[in-house]
């Protein structure tokens, strides 16, 4: 589509991609970018066409005040088609992988080149601690100092290559920036709601993310990262998009390719002093991105190189080795839930290029509290280990069971019947058939012991037997602490898509996701106007005027940032005037640029006795 734009609208769209990037701006921004390149007229009579392609979107400001943006996937693609335009030699960076060497500086000494498991590990993590253990608020609204400091210990994401960002978020003094960074994530997927008091998970949300690949966590955080993290300058988001477009892929590239392209592109100043700024933002960003997981930096020389970390798309079922020592060995790229499975019955140990679980007695234990039998966990160990359980890992495990989790308190709700017959129903309806039995007790005649989790199961069914229950009884809070089975789920894979609903904790630079899509065309808009107020003889063909109609055209292509055509010398010429002049003895002269002459970037005065013929040029927007 962008190659079949017509001459002027493509133009006029490659200036607000290269000036605007996917951020928002307004009118008077896409006024600002008037000059000898393209006139302000044009760019703005460009924006409907533009938006009726799907090129541009609109959001209008609680004022009324329209703001332009270019949507995330138009940009993205477009920038990508660009980059590939860059016939540059060499194109991609030809290494011997054992040469290269750790980046240093945040990156720990010794670390891998290989991309850190990152933020979906510590999301993760985030998960198990809030189901487990809560995640409860003091009355300042940020978590318990005991919380924080288990979390930061827990978490593996390198905070000193996130800091650089500057991001900002309440209670900065106390809570570390990872903690911050990983809440604000969760809160952002929806995994995690705030409330008066705590941080709750939202068990359904979480059911589809944990069912999720680690390559699909990664996608998302990436567009969050660059979204609610990176300042909103257009020159920051070029170069990061441009890494992330051209890191995909086996090949690895450097951070003096990204630079040469855009510059190649003219989506980059090009002098000495910012060269070397740039490297220090291109750098900025692959230190984060390595830190979360997103891909692999090394050096080569003085280049810095890299590629987009690309894992499995689709999700296999996964698997680790159970040992007869009790430990369970599995990949780095284990699903999430299977590592959710094992994280309510086993203890993790160690977190390498393999992870270690090791089961014990007390694990067990805590799993049966967790809801876990030996029979659940006896099937996913035998169903998920590689080589099998071993026969000493199922004799313990049968020891354990009858030793722990036998008999248990039950905490229960009463259902009490008004009359026998009502009593009588439920048995026969009821008590009687799969799976209520297992939720519904008789006690005496007329009462009955209910399982407190199925409450919502069992009204429904009472309202179908046309015994609807009264609604005036107090019910109690679910436990905290409790981790959901979640690998025997009937998972259907659901679309990835940002919502763009949910809010974090950080303060984002994004403007957008305050404001709602402005469907309502540009038709209407002023900078839709006909010029039906310009006069035609003004527009129609190059003709002579005289000097003050001249002087008068002249001031209206300034007022609407329009170009002149002119006849100098028999030849005819663009001009772009930029202001009036009036010499000492009252005459005037135009300030202008020469549009496509060998000067045009430099203004020029001219008088009007200079061209001989003249016209106004109304802005095209045909597509």
């Amino acid at each position: 589509m962008f190659a079949s734009l017509s001459m002027a609208l493509r133009s006029s769209f490659t200036i607000m991609l290269r000036e605007a990037g996917p951020l928002p701006f307004t009118f008077d921004t896409l006024r600002s970018w008037h000059g000898p390149e393209m006139p302000g007229a044009m760019l703005q009579m460009a924006c409907s066409p533009l938006m009726d392609l799907g090129l541009l979107a609109s959001v209008r400001k609680t004022w009324g005040e329209r703001m332009l943006f270019i949507p995330s996937d138009v940009y993205e693609r477009l920038l990508g088609y660009l980059l590939e335009q860059q016939h540059l030699q060499p194109t991609t960076v030809v290494i011997d992988e054992t040469l290269l060497q750790p980046i240093g500086g945040a990156i720990e000494v010794g670390s891998s080149i290989e991309a850190a498991k990152g933020l979906p590990l510590d999301m993760f993590h985030l998960l198990v601690f809030a189901m487990k253990e809560g995640l409860p608020l003091t009355s300042k609204g940020t978590l318990h100092k005991r919380a924080i400091s288990r979390l930061a210990a827990q978490f593996r994401t390198d905070e000193s290559a996130l800091s650089s960002f500057g991001v900002n978020y309440p209670f900065a003094d106390t809570l570390p920036l990872t903690v911050a960074i990983v809440i604000d994530m969760a809160l952002r997927f929806g995994l995690l709601n705030k409330e008066a008091n705590r941080y709750v998970v939202n068990e359904a949300e979480m059911r589809v993310w944990l069912h999720r690949t680690i390559q699909q966590w990664l996608d998302v955080i990436a567009q969050n990262l660059v979204e609610h993290y990176v300042t909103a300058e257009p020159r920051v988001r070029h170069m990061i998009h441009a890494v992330l477009e051209l890191g995909r892929g086996t090949a690895w590239h450097s951070d003096s390719e990204v630079i040469a392209r855009l510059l190649a592109m003219g989506w980059l100043a090009n002098d000495e002093s910012q060269r070397v700024r740039n490297r220090e933002l291109i750098r900025t960003w692959l230190r984060a991105a390595h830190a979360v997981g997103l891909c692999d930096v090394g050096t080569s020389g003085e280049d810095w190189v890299f590629r987009i970390v690309e894992r499995d798309a689709e999700a296999g079922e996964g698997g680790f080795f159970v040992q007869p020592d009790f430990e369970i060995v599995l990949p780095s790229d284990t699903p999430f839930v299977l590592r959710w499975e094992l994280e309510a019955f086993a203890e993790a140990q160690s977190s390498d290029q393999m992870d270690i679980y090791r089961l014990t007695r007390g694990s067990f234990e805590r799993g049966i509290e967790q809801g876990r039998t030996k029979q659940s966990v006896l099937l996913f160990l035998e169903k998920h280990a590689w080589s099998g359980v071993p026969e000493n890992v199922q004799d313990a495990l049968e020891l354990w069971s009858q030793q722990y989790g036998r008999v248990q308190f039950a905490e229960v709700v009463l259902l009490r019947c008004a009359d026998k017959d009502a009593a009588d129903m439920i048995k026969e309806e009821l008590a009687s058939a799969e799976p209520y039995a297992q939720w519904i007790q008789p006690i005496g005649e007329q009462d009955f012991a209910v399982d407190r989790h199925h409450i919502a199961e069992l009204s429904r069914s009472l309202e179908r037997i046309g015994l609807s229950p009264l609604q005036r009884w107090e019910g109690t809070e679910e436990d905290a602490g409790r981790m959901a089975q979640i690998w025997e789920d009937e998972y259907t894979s659901i679309p990835l898509e940002q919502e763009g609903t949910a809010k974090g904790m950080v303060y984002s630079p994004s403007s957008l996701q305050y404001y709602e899509i402005e469907t309502e065309s540009l038709g209407g808009d002023e900078i839709s106007s006909s010029f039906h107020d310009v006069p035609s003889l003004w527009t129609k063909a190059l003709r002579p005027f005289h000097e003050s109609t001249k002087k008068d055209m002249v001031t209206t292509a300034i007022q609407r940032q329009l170009q002149l055509e002119v006849e100098r010398a028999g030849e005819s010429v663009l001009l772009l005037p930029v202001s009036l002049v009036v010499t000492d003895d009252g005459a005037w002269k135009v300030e202008a640029h020469i549009v496509a002459g060998p000067s045009s970037s430099q203004l020029q005065l001219l008088s009007a006795s200079e061209w001989e013929q003249m016209r106004l040029i109304l802005p095209d927007v045909t597509i």
